[in-house]
């Protein structure tokens, strides 16, 4: 459940690696982007799978959050794009303080989407959502991280 939750959060078309050279900062606009993909591909798994099994309004309160999902997330990839072309410290550090209020807004959302779901669903439900959530959090985690290393 705190999968779904940090994955609504972050839909974290994320972040990037460290890049030395100009081939490196390309792969970050890659990564950052096919991590956007892993989150929002997550995020519709679990819409489809668990959403029919909570009521009306529960379910448009879990789309409002995938969609503000999107939104913070896509606003991520625009900020970590923009201070790939510009290496501009301030850049980065906008971007790093980006990825900082989507990550404490992730733990609030991924509280709520936990109560909605958690009564729906089967302990090897949860656990099973749980090691995807798990899987691509930690994926986040490190590319907050990257971007935190070049924020300074």
């Amino acid at each position: 459940m705190r999968l779904i939750a940090a994955v609504l959060v972050f839909a974290l078309g994320f972040v990037l690696a460290p890049a030395a050279s100009s081939t490196e900062r390309a792969s970050l606009t890659a990564s950052a982007s096919q991590a956007r993909s892993q989150v929002t591909s997550l995020v519709r798994e679990y819409e489809a799978r668990y959403g029919p099994r909570v009521s009306t309004a529960e379910r448009a309160q879990l789309r409002s959050m995938a969609r503000e999902s999107r939104r913070e997330t896509n606003a991520l990839v625009r900020l970590v794009r923009k201070a790939e072309r510009t290496n501009s410290p301030s850049d980065w550090r906008s971007a790093y303080s980006h990825y900082v209020k989507i990550s404490a807004i992730g733990d609030a959302r991924l509280d709520q989407v936990r109560d909605i779901l958690a009564p729906e669903m089967s302990l090897t439900e949860q656990l099973g959502a749980w090691s995807q959530a798990r899987s691509v959090m930690q994926e986040l985690d490190s590319l907050g991280s990257q971007l935190e290393r070049r924020a300074q």
